[in-house]
């Protein structure tokens, strides 16, 4: 059976481009992005928005986030998390791209074989591209080893 974690981050004041969440597959390993869910707290009027799951080929600097298991019995993730974002990664491939308007609550879910994959230490992240908002973010990204 496939392990599944969840990895968060609540962000205020972040006018794009500005990446949220980065993920790093430890060596030897493969990652899948299963779904993300991304919301806006604090939006009082309609503006469009885009977001990205990308490949980094240099990891961004932040605070380390600990994946959280969605069954307690799981044993530790076999992947890294970075979220507060102080320094940008060095940008690859980008995989999926999003769009919406910032009122609202966003849901992507991909289906299987079609997720975002990161093998053998390949970092991946999700970061906002469009949107002169500096309002609060919410982000959870649901992760499959």
């Amino acid at each position: 059976m496939a392990l599944v974690y969840t990895v968060r981050n609540l962000t205020t004041n972040a006018a794009a481009p500005k990446t949220f969440i980065t993920i790093a597959a430890l060596a030897n390993q493969r990652i899948k992005i299963k779904g993300v869910l991304l919301g806006n707290s604090a939006a009082t009027a309609a503006q469009g928005v885009e977001w990205e799951i990308l490949r980094l080929s240099v990891n961004a600097t932040g605070a380390a986030l600990t994946p959280n298991p969605v069954d307690p019995d799981s044993i530790a993730s076999r992947f890294t998390s970075l979220s507060t974002i102080t320094a940008e990664g060095t940008a690859g491939a980008v995989v999926v791209e999003l769009g919406f308007d910032i009122v609202g609550t966003y849901m992507a879910w991909f289906p299987p074989g079609l997720e975002p994959e990161f093998v053998n230490s390949g970092i991946g992240a999700i970061r906002k591209t469009v949107g002169a908002d500096t309002t609060n973010w919410a982000i959870t990204m649901w992760v499959e080893e």
